[in-house]
């Protein structure tokens, strides 16, 4: 029995948080938080979570890795699609909280993917920027929560959390 509840948690299930929120008074930028890990087992998670959440064709997706303890190549490929706007994942992709977690870096590194994707150290300072770089941006940046909870939401989305520093 208790197998079965290690091979979960080793899987990523219970801790695997993809988790989205808005920036401005339209869907200027979406940033999605990704903690656990980004396997063969989650990856159809959360390409269904940023598939779900992109849907309504935003400028820009940051796609947190913070979290992120182990990324196989299913997490690899999962990047390469979402940077080239496959599988119905709409904006142009960023990527933080890569640069210190040297678990997701070794693998971009050792793939290539680090000198092709955009790789940003300042997840707040990124977003500031590219709320203001939209045209139809009138005012300061609001951030709002997508989806309503855990009690409504699929497995592993939760509404949004600002990261502390």
């Amino acid at each position: 029995m208790s197998g079965a509840h290690s091979s979960s948690a080793r899987h990523g299930g219970p801790d695997l948080e993809p988790t989205s929120r808005r920036v401005g008074d339209v869907i200027v930028v979406i940033v999605a938080i990704v903690a656990g890990e980004l396997d063969l087992a989650t990856v159809p998670r959360v390409r269904a979570h940023l598939r779900d959440t992109t849907g309504g064709r935003p400028g820009h997706v940051v796609l947190d890795l913070a979290g992120v303890r182990l990324m196989s190549s299913h997490g690899v490929s999962l990047l390469i699609d979402a940077h080239e706007g496959r599988d119905g994942i709409h904006g142009r992709l960023h990527r933080t909280g890569v640069s210190s977690n040297r678990p997701v870096r070794r693998v971009l590194d050792l793939t290539g993917l680090t000198l092709l994707l955009d790789i940003q150290d300042d997840q707040d300072d990124l977003v500031r920027k590219l709320a203001r770089c939209s045209p139809t941006q009138r005012s300061e940046p609001r951030v709002e929560p997508v989806g309503t909870g855990t009690a409504g939401a699929p497995p592993g989305v939760h509404p949004a959390r600002r990261r502390s520093r």
